[in-house]
Formats: structure tokens, C-alpha cells, sequence
């Protein structure tokens, strides 16, 4: 017959010290709760300070395998719940996204009513650059014609030259 009251064998049944090692042969509240400390980032001394223990059988606690395989346990259930986290925030993130480049988009193309040639050019430019086409760049056709010069002579034999493809 055990001769310890029965609360206090309440108490201490779950540690079990054989030369200085506790082994923790099931989890009671009390080790729940040193669990949710150790998940919060505590060290040993604060944990037994808030809960009135000795660091040292906290630390007994902590390594005994039964507890060890607990707290595994709770950190896949807590990166588990990071990740779903994670992944539900990258989806808001890629919605606003989206809603956002569709309002850009309807701002731009209502950029291509302005009568500034310049306003339209840039906003004709970005459109075509987000659609995947090449960029367009702004030339000035009087710098090319400026440049060519012929003499009346051969630019008359040149008209006569298109106006005989056009006839055939």
C-alpha cells in the first residue's frame, strides 16, 4: 500500500525520477500547460516561475519522450495552421492584385479617348507592352521623308512604276 495522500500521488504520478532523469509516462495538465509555455518561447526558469516549479523538473519534463513526441505533435499542428495561414493570405494578396490591374486597366484604355497624343501614345504603349507585344516607340515620319531626296525626274519615273503594278 502506497502511503502518500492521494492528491499529491495525483500530482506526481506522470514523473517518475530514476537517477536524475524524469520520464513522463503520460501528459497531465500540468504538463499541457508546460507545453503551451514552451510553444510561446519561455525558458525553463520562466515557466517554473510562473508556475511555481523548479527549473530543473521542468527540464526533466521536457526531455522525457512521451512529452518530446507532444510537443512534435503541436508544432505540425502550428505549422500546418502557418501554412494554411500563408497560403490564405497569398490568395487575398493575388485577388487584390488581380482587382487592382483590372482597374488600372479600365484607367488606361480610358486614356486612349484623351486627345493629348502623347497621353494616348503611353497609354497605348503599356497596353500593348502588358499584352505581350513588342514596344512601340514614337517616330516621327517628317525626319524620314526629310531625309530622302530624289530628283524630280525619278521620283516621277517611280510614281509611273506603282501606277503600272496597280494596272496589272
Amino acid at each position: 500500500m502506497d502511503s502518500k495522500p492521494r492528491d499529491l500521488k495525483k500530482n506526481v504520478a506522470s514523473v517518475n525520477i530514476t537517477s536524475g532523469y524524469g520520464v513522463v509516462q503520460r501528459m497531465n495538465p500540468r504538463h499541457f500547460k508546460i507545453l503551451e509555455c514552451i510553444l510561446r518561447g519561455m525558458t525553463d526558469k520562466q515557466i517554473g516561475e510562473k508556475l511555481e516549479m523548479v527549473a530543473r523538473s521542468i527540464g526533466l519534463i521536457r526531455n522525457s519522450p512521451q512529452f518530446q513526441h507532444e510537443l512534435a505533435m503541436r508544432k505540425v499542428k502550428i505549422d500546418e495552421l502557418v501554412n494554411i495561414n500563408i497560403a490564405n493570405e497569398v490568395d487575398e494578396v493575388a485577388k487584390a492584385l488581380k482587382e487592382a490591374g483590372l482597374r488600372a486597366a479600365q484607367k488606361l484604355i480610358g486614356c486612349l479617348d484623351s486627345g493629348d497624343a502623347n497621353i494616348l501614345l503611353k497609354a497605348s504603349s503599356d497596353i500593348l507592352d502588358r499584352a505581350g507585344y513588342p514596344k512601340v516607340t514614337k517616330t516621327n515620319a517628317t525626319v524620314a521623308l526629310a531625309t530622302i531626296s530624289i530628283d524630280k525626274e525619278i521620283g516621277d519615273r517611280i510614281i509611273e512604276t506603282f501606277n503600272m503594278d496597280k494596272d496589272s
